[in-house]
């Protein structure tokens, strides 16, 4: 076990010890939001035909002049829709409405507000562009073009690029079963009254969003006392019924009520315990067979935290995609780092004069400070060390979920 670790140790510990999970084949309509497994390709040209870009009469631009000085017969109408095969008779033309398939031997659309028709007959002007107003067949993509690529989240349009190829189903990434823990014998669910020394449970709602968010699937959360028993018992339901990754809150630090560590070491191993990160110093990860365990401590701040910081990668990894990259910001104001640890402040974030970000620390950064967290846009990362930050100094920061940016 490893202790006391920088903030990149412990992130790259925890990425390098998991792979991207298989895949599964789901109905079309199922997969917003979804990731990739494998690239798609197109089976077919789209749209598939040539069609009319406009409404308007299609014929061919050999005919033009004709058109413009003496008209053309109109030979019929064609409609979105229609799966007859037009063929188009010298010096004549069709009618044709958006999206309609173009008549064969037709190579032009002349827009309706364009022509001038009497009866069966069109007069069209000469100076219209040959090859004007028509999609060719492959206008969208060709044949054998990647329509969807492995990693790429499924939005409405990706799964309408998808549809319009024909697949009524997609393979996608298995998402993450995740199971949550939220310890500690003050905790009291919502529908009962608070005793003295009591407080709600804020930490199974934050964490059941958190993964949700972070396109997993909860499988349960449960709050358990500060009894070594219970959490063994736990702990051992979640392995057996196959999570991916347990995340528990609380009693992992080093206080009389805190068995965690000793529980998780007994039932798996722990990877590390302790990272220099402030706030959430207290953090451990480990293996209870092929289940990962992280285990956040129990302020509300530091589960949002280090949430972001260490489970929402662990689980994009899983996912096979990439994570969010940080972006650079600019201090809104200075402060003084009087501690060694590696900082996460939280901030709001405004443009200056110039579009760059400028980041402004909430006043309360205490770990406890939930409405902080539900206040912020961001994390900022101060590196390790005592040091002075002045008002422009550019540091990296990270997007938190709701943000608004």
């Amino acid at each position: 076990m490893r202790t006391r670790l920088s903030f990149d140790e412990a992130q790259g510990l925890v990425l390098s010890d998991v792979l991207r999970l298989p895949g599964e084949t789901i109905v079309l309509d199922a997969a917003l939001g979804r990731i990739v497994d494998v690239d798609m390709y197109a089976r077919f040209a789209l749209p598939g035909f040539a069609n009319a870009a406009m409404d308007g009469y299609a014929l061919s631009a050999a005919d033009l002049e004709r058109a413009a000085i003496q008209g053309l017969p109109v030979s019929g109408t064609i409609l979105a829709g229609d799966t007859r095969e037009h063929v188009l008779r010298d010096g004549s033309a069709f009618a044709i409405m958006t999206g309609a398939p173009m008549p064969l031997g037709a190579d032009t659309v002349v827009i309706q507000e364009q022509a001038r028709r009497e009866g069966d007959q069109v007069w069209l002007p000469a100076d219209a562009r040959p090859g004007a107003n028509v999609r060719p067949a492959d206008d969208d993509c060709a044949e054998g073009a990647r329509v969807a690529a492995a990693g790429e989240t499924l939005t409405p349009a990706r799964i309408a690029v998808l549809a319009s190829a024909g697949f009524p189903e997609v393979d996608v990434v298995r998402r993450p079963r995740v199971a949550v823990l939220a310890t500690g014998d003050e905790l009291v669910p919502p529908e009962r009254p608070l005793g003295h020394g009591q407080r709600y449970d804020s930490n199974g709602p934050l964490l059941r969003g958190l993964v949700t968010d972070a396109g997993a699937d909860i499988v349960e959360v449960r709050c358990c006392g500060d009894c070594p028993e219970q959490l063994r018992r736990a702990l051992q339901d979640f392995v057996a019924r196959e999570v991916d990754l347990i995340l528990t809150c609380g009693g992992v630090s080093a206080g009389a009520a805190d068995h965690l560590p000793a529980t998780i070491a007994a039932l798996g191993e722990i990877v590390f315990w302790k990272v220099r990160m402030k706030p959430g110093m207290p953090v451990l990860y480990g293996r209870i067979g092929t289940t990962r365990v992280l285990a956040l401590p129990g302020n509300p701040v530091s589960v949002g935290v280090t949430f972001e910081l260490l489970a929402r990668p662990l689980l994009d990894r899983l996912l096979g995609r990439s994570s969010a990259a940080t972006f650079p910001v600019r201090m809104a104001v200075g402060l003084r780092k009087n501690h060694a640890r590696m900082e996460f402040l939280r901030v709001t974030l405004e443009n200056d004069k110039e579009g760059r970000w400028l980041a402004t620390p909430l006043e309360h950064q205490g770990s406890g400070a939930l409405t902080s967290l539900a206040s912020a846009q961001a994390l900022v990362r101060l590196e390790e060390g005592q040091r002075e930050y002045q008002p422009g100094d550019v540091v990296q920061a990270s997007r938190l979920p709701g943000g608004n940016l």
